[in-house]
């Protein structure tokens, strides 16, 4: 977050996934979606990648903009 500059955010060594990580990464994806729809009723870009494991960065699409992440 030090090098945040407020231009969005991309996930370091986000290009390599690891292997379990990538096999679920649809799975993933659509809880993450579905649940802040469910949730906050907010629609969300999600962001995934990690080396050694899997990161899940959310950024808000709607009005009110913000960005959060998860380590799983």
């Amino acid at each position: 977050m030090q090098e945040y500059e407020g231009q969005g955010y991309e996930v370091k060594s986000g290009s390599e996934t690891d292997e379990t990580a990538e096999a679920h990464r649809e799975e993933v994806e659509k809880a993450v979606t579905v649940f802040f729809l469910n949730e906050y009723k907010t629609e969300v870009k999600v962001i995934f990648g990690n080396e050694y494991g899997a990161t899940v960065y959310v950024e808000s699409t709607g009005l009110l903009h913000f960005y959060h992440y998860r380590w799983l």
